[in-house]
């Protein structure tokens, strides 16, 4: 179907331009990598996990603005894909435009009626994959301004459920979008969801 390919497109192709983010995530790049080596392991890993979902916390937060903006213009499907995409970022380490590429492609193929299942190789906590099933199983607007239920798709999750594997040396080639480029290098079982915690959220929480 080469969803998460369309999706990459997508994505690339809204993208501004983006040297002031990368300047932010060179200079926290070096000054976490400074801490790793000044700070006792484990008092880095604690600060270093605070720091984070705090971070997360703060996006989620700023992100709700779409939801009041969609509410004041009245706009039905612009208020789903906000909605959508804020009820799942706890759940995904995908961005909140890579999220909505996806809600958009996907809702594109639902729309054209293109047969097949929805893959993702590569789960963590599933939010991605929840999004997805909550885009298959929601109305779409249809030619003629009505609102029509789709069927919902089949969606495959693949993922070794145990987080990632020790980087190797090619994660760190120089000008590749690898591990090496993350603002720290993702260590061995980062990106972790087990079984159990993606299926608690598939049919607990978004069941």
């Amino acid at each position: 179907m080469g969803l998460l390919s369309h999706t990459t497109s997508v994505a690339a192709a809204r993208r501004p331009p983006a040297r002031r983010s990368r300047s932010l995530k060179s200079f926290l790049k070096l000054a976490i990598t400074g801490a790793s080596k000044t700070l006792p392991a484990p008092l880095f890993s604690s600060l270093y996990n605070v720091a984070f979902a705090t971070y997360r916390t703060a996006l989620r937060f700023i992100y709700a603005r779409h939801i009041v903006g969609a509410r004041i213009r009245r706009d039905r499907g612009a208020l789903l894909r906000a909605r959508t995409v804020r009820s799942v970022m706890p759940y995904s380490l995908v961005g909140s435009s890579g999220l909505e590429s996806t809600f958009d492609v996907a809702r594109e193929i639902l729309a054209d009626q293109i047969p097949g299942a929805f893959v993702e190789c590569g789960v963590a906590r599933g939010g991605c994959s929840a999004l997805l099933g909550m885009v298959a199983a929601t109305e779409l607007p249809t030619s003629d301004g009505h609102w029509s239920l789709k069927t919902p798709r089949k969606i495959w999750m693949f993922d070794s459920y145990r987080g990632l594997p020790d980087p190797t040396q090619e994660d760190f080639a120089d000008g590749a979008d690898t591990t090496g480029s993350h603002v720290r290098p993702l260590p061995k079982g980062s990106c972790l969801g087990t079984r159990p915690q993606v299926e608690a959220m598939l049919f607990d929480k978004f069941k």
